[in-house]
């Protein structure tokens, strides 16, 4: 019971460090959910706030609108006149229509100032506006365009310079044309940047930035009055990452801000709201410095309890540690198991357990060494078989006494190449031009041996350089040869194309021959089969081969029709698997 009770102190020492830590996590997450739900409040709030803002500066929108359309209403027979008589009579004419506007809007604290430019030589501003601003406006790209686009109204952000002092407004243009679309003049109304401003500093803190953009993202009103009228945002862009009407926590340069944005369908204006997060996290500054200092204590208590809790734990498992080494060194032999603790020593036993499983591994690999070594020496035996050789020999023989002796010598030099090629190396891996070439001297010695024409083609792109089995084309090539054409006389077109596929390199033997029946393929893999004019041996070796390499999922795979010719599609790694490297 000693035992136990030795481990019961250290698992409450343990206990009490997860307590720490928890309460420390507990502490976190309270303080983080304090703080997603103020941020949460926050976005509510200022998204109440923002439509508020909107549905004021909507109204602002509206009076400008209202008193373009008001004026082009009441006097739109003289706009349209190639000729004003009398100037100072119109202009008399509408100042009387505005004064009542003026009266109300002075109610309101907004003054609002109009300018109307004709083609016919009429020009008319009211008060806020004068000769200056009217030349300036003339000489606008906006101005000119107008000639030329087919709108009917537009908004721009102006700088007028009156009395050595540089005003901002936010215009709208009533676009006068006849009915004809022929462009006659314009009728503006404008309103002063800084009534827009006043509305929403007054509900925004002075270091949030707050803005309205037009449709096309520049700043008609900024809180930084150096960006008004600046191209701030492309405006579709802007939408598909935040929103038309949102609030978000997103990273500015290098500060966190949450940007509350509103969009007012009718303007087609978007006001925009950054508040930075550092704000928020003010209040909870003393919170977070307690929580620090808690933390720092936290995490000196810990290691103090590490520290013991090491030092009981240390000499059993430097021990085990020490027999771990001694078995990585002594042919992975059992360790002695450790009894202190039955938790060490489960760990121990466990671990005799995985060196018995590595010894069994390491038993069945060389096993499977040893029976692909067997693979490799068969199909080596197998590839000059005495009935082939003895053939080969009797036809040049033959030649030789029909004095046919350059025939003669080129089948000697062919068998030659194949005799050689099993036997000049004992690399079971070589690159795909050796296949080849055997291939080659292969057809060689057919073509002068059956008098048959055979045609091979191999896909030029195929990267000759890579790595394959030895000895995995020639008896698919041999099988498309004697099994794929009844007579001699058709002659036999092979190709032979290879590609990548991810870590699979894939290699495509297709000939036009009489193709087989699905039965025949299914009898070419089946062990208890009778025997078959193809060369299954072959065929069921190379199969054997790559899977035993690369693994199961790799081999050979057969697809034919009976007239169509048949695909031989053998499929290899880029690399062989683990422990078949050769």
């Amino acid at each position: 019971m000693k035992k136990i009770k030795k481990m019961q102190k250290i698992i409450f020492r343990g206990i009490a460090f997860m307590n720490i830590f928890a309460f420390i996590v507990i502490f976190l997450t309270i303080i983080s959910i304090l703080f997603n739900n103020t941020t949460t409040m926050l976005k509510e709030s200022r998204m109440k706030v923002l439509r508020q803002v909107s549905e004021r500066i909507r109204i602002i929108n509206n009076i400008a609108v209202y008193s373009s359309n008001s004026i082009y209403d009441q006097f739109s027979d003289y706009f349209t006149d190639d000729i004003i008589n009398n100037h100072q009579s119109l202009s008399a004419e509408i100042e009387d229509s505005m004064s009542s506007t003026n009266m109300l809007l002075k109610d309101i604290q907004m003054d609002l100032d109009v300018m109307i430019i004709l083609n016919n030589g009429y020009v008319y501003y009211s008060e806020g506006e004068s000769e200056s601003s009217v030349n300036s406006l003339k000489t606008s790209f906006w101005y000119m365009d107008n000639y030329s686009n087919d709108e009917s109204e537009a908004w721009l952000v102006r700088f007028d310079n009156i009395d050595n002092i540089v005003k901002m407004k936010v215009s709208y243009g009533k676009i006068i044309r006849d009915e004809n679309g022929v462009y006659l003049g314009v009728i503006i109304s404008s309103i002063s940047e800084k009534t827009f401003n006043e509305i929403y500093t007054s509900v925004s803190e002075e270091r949030n930035n707050i803005f309205i953009l037009d449709s096309t993202g520049k700043a008609i009103s900024h809180s930084r009055s150096s960006l008004v009228g600046t191209d701030i945002y492309y405006m579709p862009t802007f939408f598909s990452t935040y929103g038309k009407t949102s609030s978000t926590l997103v990273k500015k340069n290098t500060a966190h801000v949450i940007q509350t944005n509103v969009y007012d369908e009718a303007t087609g204006w978007t006001i925009v709201e950054e508040m930075d997060v550092r704000n928020i996290m003010e209040s909870y500054a003393n919170l977070l410095y307690f929580g620090i200092a808690l933390l720092i204590f936290s995490i000196g208590v810990a290691l103090l309890n590490s520290a013991i809790i090491s030092k009981r734990l240390s000499n059993p498992l430097r021990n085990m540690k020490n027999d771990m080494v001694s078995s990585s060194e002594n042919s992975f032999a059992p360790i002695e198991l450790q009894t202190n603790y039955d938790e060490i020593f489960i760990l121990g036993k466990i671990f005799n357990q995985n060196i018995d499983r590595m010894n069994d591994l390491i038993k069945r690999i060389k096993k499977e060494e040893r029976q692909k070594r067997k693979f490799e020496l068969d199909f080596l035996q197998a590839q000059i078989n005495p009935h082939f050789l003895h053939n080969t020999l009797f036809s040049i023989k033959c030649l030789v006494e029909m004095q046919c002796y350059n025939r003669a010598g080129e089948m000697l030099h062919s068998l030659t190449k194949l005799i050689k090629y099993p036997i000049n190396t004992e690399k079971l891996w070589v690159p795909f031009y050796d296949e080849i070439d055997y291939i080659y001297s292969y057809i060689e010695l057919m073509r002068n041996r059956y008098e048959f024409p055979i045609f091979i083609n191999v896909d030029d792109t195929i990267d000759m350089t890579t790595l394959i089995p030895r000895f995995i084309l020639q008896p698919i090539v041999e099988n498309s040869i004697f099994h794929g054409y009844d007579s001699k006389t058709k002659a036999a077109q092979i190709n032979i194309t290879a590609y990548e596929m991810g870590e699979k390199f894939i290699i495509r033997v297709s000939d036009d021959g009489k193709g087989m029946a699905q039965t025949d393929i299914d009898r070419l893999w089946d062990n208890n089969a009778s025997p078959s004019a193809i060369n299954r041996i072959g065929l069921k070796n190379i199969n054997a081969r790559i899977k035993l390499i690369y693994g199961k999922e790799y081999g050979i795979n057969i697809l034919s029709e009976l007239g169509k010719g048949t695909d031989v599609i053998i499929t290899i790694g880029k690399r062989a698997r683990e422990g078949n490297d050769e």
